[in-house]
């Protein structure tokens, strides 16, 4: 089955990448307890930039197991409140939305029915990746929906006489050419 060989490739190649982060972390620490006892120049800055490269790894790790993971199970079909789920991802954030001077404005939002986990992820991505790549100034993310239009409905070949919505997450951020769109959501899919 390829969807367990896929996940297991990931579940090891995922453990394969942690060893050498646990041991970095280790010696890292290490490093910086010694360094307490005798001061290098500039070891503090070298450490903390080590830490956070480290952490930056460890959530690639985490998001491949993640990924594996979610590929490999059979969602739960039920009722999601997508309100409630943004608004736990945002009071979870509050903090880095704060820091950033960043104010989350959110519209009514439709129920959906949907794996609740994988719904919560998505937009748990879409928002880091709005506070992550969001202007140093500040700013806003929206999140709205609205119904589709005739025009978006042939686009995506759906039934004209169906009801359908969207839900925008839109931000100040650096964003991306449409162009790319297909190459930069493939991993996520599904």
């Amino acid at each position: 089955d390829y969807g367990k060989d896929y996940a297991e490739f990931i579940d090891l190649a995922a453990h394969d990448l942690d060893a050498p982060l646990r041991k970095i972390s280790l010696l890292i620490e290490r490093l910086a307890y010694k360094s307490k006892s005798e001061p290098v120049p500039n070891i503090n800055d070298y450490i903390g930039r080590i830490q956070a490269n480290i952490a930056g790894m460890r959530l690639l790790v985490d998001s491949l197991t993640n990924l594996a993971r979610i590929n490999a199970a059979i969602p739960e079909i039920v009722f999601c409140n997508t309100g409630d789920i943004i608004s736990e991802i945002s009071n979870r954030w509050e903090d880095r939305l704060r820091n950033k001077n960043l104010k989350l404005s959110v519209s009514r939002l439709p129920g959906l029915y949907g794996d609740y986990g994988q719904l919560k992820q998505l937009f748990s991505n879409l928002l880091d990746n709005s506070i992550k790549f969001s202007k140093e100034t500040g700013g806003n993310i929206s999140v709205n929906s609205s119904s589709l239009t005739p025009e978006e409905k042939q686009r995506y070949t759906l039934n004209h006489n169906g009801a359908y919505g969207k839900i925008t997450v839109a931000d100040n951020g650096i964003g991306f050419r449409d162009e790319y769109a297909s190459k930069i959501f493939e991993p996520f899919v599904r």
